[in-house]
This record gives C-alpha cells, sequence and structure tokens, in this order.
C-alpha cells in the first residue's frame, strides 16, 4: 500500500487510555483502496494506492512509525499479506486478530441529501477559545441555507452557556 506523505491517518486513532480494541488500529479496504480509521468520535477515510495481492484487515499502528521513519516528503509503504505488515527496514509486524467496526453503516447512504461546508479548523478554535469552551463546541446548520451562516455554542461546561458564535459560510 502507498500513502501519500502528507495524510497521517495514524491521528486519527484513540489515545493509549482507550481500551477498545478494535479501533486501535486503522482498517486498509482493499476493494474501495482506501485506508480508514477512527476514535470512535469521527471517522477518517484516506485513498491509498494497494498492490496485487494485498488483503483487507487492520494495519498494526506501529507500522506508520516505522514507515514514516526518515520519510519527510516521500510516500510512505506498507505491504500486507494475511497475518503480517511489511515494512521499510525488513520489519514484520502481525497484523492485529479483531475485526473493525462496520464503518459503512455510519456512512451517508447513495441519494442522501447532502451539501459540502468549508471550514477553517483555526476560526473554529478561536470561536472556542472565545467561548470560554474547553470541551469543543456545537454546530447548528440549517439544511436549508447551504451557504448560511453556522452558529456555533459550548458544547459542555463553559463561563456563560448561553454564549454563542455565527462562523460565516466561505462563499465559492
Amino acid at each position: 500500500m502507498k500513502i501519500h506523505p502528507r495524510l497521517k491517518i495514524e491521528q486519527c486513532l484513540p489515545g493509549d487510555e482507550d481500551i477498545r480494541p478494535t479501533i486501535q488500529h486503522p482498517f486498509l479496504d482493499v476493494p474501495g483502496k482506501q485506508l480508514i480509521a477512527t476514535n470512535g468520535r469521527f471517522l477518517v477515510a484516506v485513498p491509498v494506492e494497494v498492490a496485487e495481492g494485498e488483503t483487507s484487515g487492520m494495519i498494526p499502528r506501529e507500522a506508520f512509525a516505522l514507515a514514516r521513519e526518515g520519510v519527510v516528503l516521500s510516500p510512505v509503504y506498507i505491504s500486507t499479506d494475511k497475518d503480517k505488515v511489511y515494512v521499510r527496514g525488513g520489519w514484520t509486524i502481525p497484523r492485529p486478530t479483531e475485526e473493525f467496526p462496520d464503518w459503512k453503516k455510519v456512512a451517508p447512504k447513495d441519494g442522501e441529501k447532502s451539501f459540502k461546508i468549508h471550514l477553517d479548523p483555526s476560526y473554529l478554535l478561536r470561536i472556542a477559545e472565545g467561548l470560554g469552551s474547553t470541551q469543543g463546541v456545537c454546530l447548528t446548520i440549517n439544511p436549508d441555507e447551504e451557504l448560511g451562516p453556522i452558529k456555533v455554542t459550548p458544547a459542555s461546561i463553559a463561563p456563560e452557556p448561553s454564549a454563542y458564535g455565527w462562523l460565516m459560510p466561505r462563499r465559492p
């Protein structure tokens, strides 16, 4: 499998404190030519190039650190077979045997009404800080206004729970 060097899907895995073994490692979907990771709160799927003979299954998280060692701007290569993962430098790592969750159940179905929203994470962070929210924010979107403003409110305990912000849409 070949991964673009800027795609760091391993950053989307849960921390060491999470004990759910089924989401500790990304999942390689060979037919879909993508790598999927979740921390239980969000899911990320990135495209990958798969080589002939590779098999779907979990990729041990430590394989990414080994594969990226000394690599800055070059693609990351990890090879797989049914039971093992092979990383440059001669490393061979057994594949996790746990079954990855059925991630397609949470993905939107084809044909469902949807629209794209461009969000700048630095703006969301600045709004969250301005609201005094240290545990995230809630976004309220009017589905009838694709280019309408997005209301931002504190997601948890904040100095003033009734505080809010508006994130203006990015115009095409």
